[in-house]
């Protein structure tokens, strides 16, 4: 007979940070809206709050109309950096459409530069309304611990030859 342990490790005294970011309806009509990305930011905030025992004031939430560049950019480049401390936790996770646009400076390996899209983003001016992902790295780079999970659901198809709604 087959028997199944599932084991737990509970660490003490781990602080927690938690950035979810959910984007179904988008300002321009050049982008289409999506139907479950603000639920599952909605429902990764619950399951990681409570299996995690993170406390409400450790956890940030945008949805929709709220992640717009300016407040995605300073959530995760500002306000993580000066909450969390060297020994901290930070799980941030986006749910949105992501976009590609031709790499002119060699910069990416497969020649496509990669963005997610804020509410507020233009999809012929990715370079100033959205989040590249190189950026991604640079705000990791900012916060003082190097103990940070990053999960994002979002689509670069056109990156991989698939379809794009460019």
């Amino acid at each position: 007979a087959e028997e199944k342990l599932i084991v737990f490790r509970k660490e003490e005294n781990v602080n927690y940070w938690l950035a979810v970011i959910g984007i179904n309806n988008y300002k321009s009509d050049d982008i289409p809206d999506l139907k479950y990305s603000v639920n599952d930011a909605r429902e990764i905030k619950t399951t990681l709050q409570q299996s995690l025992d993170i406390p409400e004031k450790n956890i940030f939430a945008l949805m929709n109309e709220q992640a717009n560049f300016r407040a995605v950019k300073s959530l995760l480049g500002t306000k993580l950096r000066e909450k969390v401390g060297p020994n901290d936790r930070v799980i941030i996770y986006f749910a949105g459409h992501g976009a590609p646009e031709k790499d002119l400076d060699g910069r990416s390996t497969d020649g496509v530069e990669k963005y997610l899209l804020c509410y507020d983003s233009v999809l012929n001016d990715l370079y100033t309304t959205a989040l590249p992902m190189n950026e991604i790295k640079n705000i990791f780079g900012r916060l003082s611990t190097k103990q940070v999970i990053y999960m994002a659901d979002a689509c670069f198809s056109g990156a991989a030859g698939g379809r794009t709604f460019k």
